[in-house]
């Protein structure tokens, strides 16, 4: 996994999201991000993935 910081991924944004890598975004030395990278076929993870996200995001409002 790479790590990179906010102004980083700016000014080299295009470089970043080309790595067959996860990149995790920080900025103030905090976890902000992360950038994985998509390959054919894994859209079902991402789609789950996503889903998990949704659910923890809004936990408070789901219970």
């Amino acid at each position: 996994m790479d790590f990179v910081t906010t102004t980083e991924l700016q000014k080299h944004a295009s470089g970043i999201a080309t790595k067959k890598s996860p990149s995790l975004v920080l900025r103030h030395g905090k976890p902000e991000g992360i950038m994985l990278p998509f390959f054919s076929g894994y859209e079902s993870f991402l789609s789950d993935y996503m889903e998990a996200y949704e659910i923890e995001a809004n936990r408070e409002k789901l219970v």
